[in-house]
């Protein structure tokens, strides 16, 4: 699995925001983001997250979201984030031929 990912909590040096990324309930890897900037980031989906009928549920849980009125400017926006991904890319070998796939929503 390929994507790329951006985080605008603030005071992210002190702090940091730590990513769980999970594949089917397993998980695939944990990292902590200390600098602003796209991410680019590439995981293995672990042996145990394959399963027969070739569905793939991604989750990413992050330790703390953030809203943009947090930050005082009188702006009224409810919604709460932690970060924004794109380019997901799913790249599958089967039998020495590499299937790829892209889509967003």
């Amino acid at each position: 699995i390929r994507l790329a990912l951006i985080t605008h909590i603030p005071n992210l040096k002190p702090r940091g925001l730590t990513l769980d990324l999970f594949v089917n309930n397993s998980r695939a890897c944990s990292f902590t983001f200390f600098r602003y900037g796209w991410l680019e980031l590439e995981v293995t989906i672990p042996p145990s997250a394959h399963n027969a009928d070739n569905l793939y549920e991604l989750e990413i849980r992050a330790d703390r979201t953030w809203a943009a009125t947090d930050d005082d400017s009188g702006v009224v926006n409810n919604r709460r984030y932690s970060i924004a991904v794109c380019n997901l890319e799913v790249i599958m070998e089967k039998e020495g031929t590499v299937i790829s796939g892209q889509w967003s929503e």
